[in-house]
């Protein structure tokens, strides 16, 4: 699996809607609202989660994993580590979660990005959908 197959405007529609989001001052909060109501199990995760180290982390990383998708080696590391921590010998974070994640991440960025669109949503899922790949792997 290549991240090179991702088409460049596709990742610049991308790139460029996750800087607005993460321009936003709402967005990871809305982020982690529509995340944790989008089922039990995500809930029953994250009880007991300090949720401001926890956006904190999630801030950083969206960002290398926008690298990643963009197939930037620094980006691609960061995926790799992720991997290594969120796998079955680390949190054991289950496959079905990353449905959730991006789902939740969509609707978030779908309501702080003021330009979002339909093209938009769509280049979140094409640039995301590989990297969790990679992750669930």
């Amino acid at each position: 699996l290549t991240m090179s197959s991702i088409d460049p405007a596709t990742y610049t529609t991308f790139e460029n809607s996750l800087f607005r989001c993460a321009a936003s001052e709402t967005f990871l909060d809305r982020f982690y609202d529509i995340f944790l109501k989008s089922s039990d199990a995500v809930a029953a995760r994250f009880a007991g989660v300090d949720m401001n180290r926890q956006r904190s982390v999630l801030r950083g990383s969206l960002y290398l994993v926008a690298r990643a998708a963009g197939g930037f080696s620094d980006g691609m590391e960061h995926l790799a580590t992720i991997a290594r921590s969120h796998g079955e010998n680390g949190l054991d974070i289950k496959a079905e979660f990353y449905d959730h994640w991006l789902a939740a991440l969509v609707r978030a960025a779908g309501e702080c990005d003021p330009h979002f669109d339909d093209a938009t949503g769509a280049a979140w899922e094409t640039c995301l959908r590989p990297c969790i790949a990679i992750m669930t792997r």
